[in-house]
This record gives structure tokens, sequence and C-alpha cells, in this order.
């Protein structure tokens, strides 16, 4: 073979690859070598042509058959002078090494903001609580002192006894004074 890389038209590709899939008498490896190719560019051609899954498999078994069963092997061995990468390796997992300052941090600030946070919230209740019952005191205070004028009003404006063992009896302080106006003239 030479060293020069052969360029190949589409139809003898597609031509190559229909006859490794649908040959029952040759295998994919004696075909690539009728035609003078590897069988590793049969493969590629195969993908160039979008074969289904199935006749791909049957390509890609002939390419692994390449391959010397000596040089694969079923386990590997991983061996470091590592420990804590060969317990990682062993288990499949690996530790995770937390940066414990930065999380104590985090945790203590988040734990003060949430306390300031609750006793900011308490301190708002009581002083909205504290506000309303003010508040509900000075509106009863001032019915009671309207309610004492109304009544005061009604008891200055009208006759009445207040004492009737001794004599002592209530007049409209309109009338005493209008009276008293009288009497001067």
């Amino acid at each position: 073979m030479s060293n020069e890389k052969k360029s190949y038209s589409r139809e003898f590709k597609a031509k190559v690859v229909l006859e490794a899939v649908s040959s029952e008498t040759e295998s994919p490896r004696q075909i690539a070598e009728k035609h003078e190719i590897s069988l590793s560019e049969l493969l590629s051609w195969a993908y160039e042509m979008d074969l289904s899954d199935e006749k791909l498999q049957i390509l890609k078994s002939a390419a692994e058959g390449q391959v010397s069963d000596s040089s694969v092997s079923d386990e590997v061995d991983l061996e470091s002078a590592d420990e804590i990468f060969s317990r990682e390796i062993e288990y499949g997992a690996s530790y995770d090494y937390l940066n414990m300052k930065r999380l104590a941090f985090w945790s203590i600030f988040g734990t003060g903001f949430v306390l300031l946070t609750i006793l900011a919230l308490i301190s708002l209740y009581h002083f909205s609580t504290s506000s309303t019952i003010q508040q509900v005191s000075e509106q009863s205070e001032y019915f009671e002192i309207q309610e004492v004028k109304v009544r005061d009003q009604e008891i200055l404006s009208s006759f009445g006894v207040v004492d009737l063992e001794n004599g002592v009896y209530r007049v409209p302080i309109d009338s005493i004074i209008s009276r008293m106006a009288q009497d001067t003239d």
C-alpha cells in the first residue's frame, strides 16, 4: 500500500458498504481486503451512509474482531500511591472536602439573621399591640367624657328633687340666670 490517501466516490463507498452488510458468504473484513481499504474506513463509510443500528452493529463487531483477544482485558487493576484516591476509585465516590470555616461562618450568620428577624417581628408585634391599646383607651375616655357632658347637661337643664327631707331641689340653670338678671333690674 502506498502512503497516499486515496479518495473514493460516494457511489463506490455506498457499493462497498452495501456489499459488506448484505453479503452472507464474505465477512466485512474480507470485503475490505478485496477492495483494498481498511476495516475502519469501511465502518466510517457505514456511519456516513446512516445505516440502521442492526447493520452498523454487524460492521462494528467485525471491526472489534480485528483487535486481538490478548490485548483486551476484562478487568483493569488501578494502583495508586494515594490511599484516599484508591478508596475513592474502589467505592466509586469521592470525599467531599468541606470548607469548615466558611460553613461555620454562614451557619452562624444565618442563625443570627433568623434570630434578629424573629426579635424584630416580636418587637413590631408588641409596638403595634401597645399602640392599638392606647388608641382604644383614648377613644373610650373620649366617649366617657362625652357621656358625662351629656348627662351633666341634662341635669343642669332640668327640674328635679335632690333631697326631699332637707328641701333641696334642682332648677335649670338658665332659668336661675334669667331670674337673677330680672332681679338686678
